[in-house]
């Protein structure tokens, strides 16, 4: 499971483009029935689990405003990435798309770990469109 932080405010402009923040909290389920983070893909002869360095993961993720897992749902992010150390902090993904308001959108998230075990993995975002 992962967490993400959720408030949306204009902070800046820049040429014909506003700079928004947006913190939310991403529920992340790494296995069971109910998982929203699957690996596709890995190194030869290695585990391929959400954990494993080097795999390829696919998710469909929702978004709620606080850490609690029964916090409003504010969104979903999908898409997919590869594990690389979760002792990083704070780690950078990259925007390349939206819907809604945010189609097209392109810019950061900065990942923070908020709270994790073995089934649990919570993080912090800041978003900017």
């Amino acid at each position: 499971m992962t967490a993400f932080l959720a408030q949306a405010a204009p902070v800046e402009q820049v040429g014909s483009e506003t700079i928004i923040q947006l913190n939310y909290y991403l529920i992340e389920i790494s296995s069971g029935s109910n998982a929203t983070v699957v690996p596709v893909a890995g190194i030869a002869g290695n585990l391929w689990a959400p954990n494993t360095f080097g795999t390829i993961l696919v998710g469909d993720n929702p978004l709620i405003e606080g850490p609690s897992p029964s916090s409003p749902k504010v969104g979903q992010v999908r898409g997919l990435g590869t594990f690389n150390r979760p002792s990083r902090q704070p780690s950078v993904l990259s925007i390349v798309g939206g819907t809604g308001k945010f189609e097209g959108a392109r810019g950061s998230a900065f990942l923070q770990t908020y709270n994790s075990s073995v089934l649990l993995f919570s993080f912090k975002f800041a978003l900017f469109k």
